[in-house]
């Protein structure tokens, strides 16, 4: 018996906390500056005071002590239209003093994003007649009562308003880590490939090279099968011959190279024809046919393996190779 009688003693009080732990308050300070009607509440001594005549407020002055609770209404809320309606998206109050029925009452308060629970209406005693719980569920009464301010602040302690979010600290800003150093290598011929991988070194300054460091006309420069130049090319060739301008000491080398899709003897020919035609460019703008030679290689030094036609298309190519009077 006493175990009940405690368990009963702890149930109760501990409802109690939680029921004032999260009822809401009128704030002092919105009573000061007068937010709020003096008939409703005043402040004295800084405690507030709240009227004990039973007065029913006007909407609009209602909303400024549905204010000082903490609640806002929204734009979008369900409430009587004799308490305030929407023109052109603003909220307009009716002045009329109103005395509601508790149900309507609470229809305020909720779309003030005040609520309350069974529980809270349990132990809310006075004032009477505003609100019972049958078989868990809340039924408000039906009847316009004007309230004194006392009683409705009591009626406001059995609601709340929503918690606010916790506030989370903002994750440290962690630097990211500095990047690894760059290791330098040897660069001889400064054209951004190391040495150690260099396959053409020496190549002069201002020569374009490909992922092996050598100075390479690739095979778009023709049409398949042909050794003609295509026109759409020469602003690189003639990249080439602004290189060849700024080195007048430099002798280059044109050699002609093929994949090896067809006849040895005639990748030969084609090597030769293309590297030919690369230099006859070079010549025709400016280049000492001095400073130039060619020679065809055809499939036998293919800078790739022929395994896929990736491969082949780099290995037709007519590779410039440089050398010093």
């Amino acid at each position: 018996m006493k175990k009940i009688i405690c368990f009963v003693f702890c149930l109760a009080f501990c409802l109690a906390i939680g029921f004032t732990a999260w009822a809401v308050e009128i704030d002092p300070a919105a009573v000061q500056a007068n937010q709020v009607p003096a008939s409703y509440a005043t402040v004295k001594d800084g405690n507030v005071v709240f009227s004990k005549a039973i007065t029913a407020y006007s909407p609009d002055e209602m909303d400024t002590i549905l204010k000082a609770y903490g609640g806002t209404l929204q734009a979008d809320a369900q409430v009587p239209g004799s308490y305030a309606t929407v023109k052109e998206g603003n909220i307009v109050f009716g002045k009329a003093a109103t005395a509601y029925s508790p149900d309507l009452t609470h229809q305020i308060l909720t779309a003030y994003g005040f609520s309350t629970t069974p529980e809270a209406i349990e132990q809310l005693k006075d004032p009477a007649g505003y609100a019972t719980v049958k078989d868990g569920n809340i039924v408000f009464g039906k009847a316009s009562t004007a309230y004194g301010a006392e009683d409705f602040n009591r009626v406001m302690a059995a609601y709340r308003l929503p918690e606010p979010p916790p506030v989370v600290a903002p994750a440290p800003v962690v630097a990211p880590p500095p990047p690894p150093p760059v290791e330098k290598c040897l660069d001889a011929d400064a054209d951004g490939i190391c040495d150690d991988v260099d396959k053409c070194l020496g190549t002069p300054k201002g020569a374009k090279v490909d992922e092996r460091g050598c100075w390479v006309i690739g095979v778009q420069f023709f049409d398949f099968d042909k050794a003609v130049l295509r026109p759409d090319h020469y602003a690189e060739l003639n990249e080439v011959v602004s290189v060849m301008k700024a080195n007048p000491n430099l002798r280059v080398e044109a050699d002609g190279h093929t994949c090896d899709l067809g006849r040895e003897k005639y990748n030969q020919k084609l090597s030769e024809r293309r590297a030919k035609a690369v230099v006859d460019y070079l010549v025709n703008n400016g280049i000492d046919p001095q400073r130039l030679s060619w020679k065809g290689f055809g499939e036998t030094q293919p800078a790739y393996p022929n395994t896929s036609e990736e491969n082949r298309a780099k290995n037709r190519r007519v590779e410039l190779t440089p050398s010093a009077n």
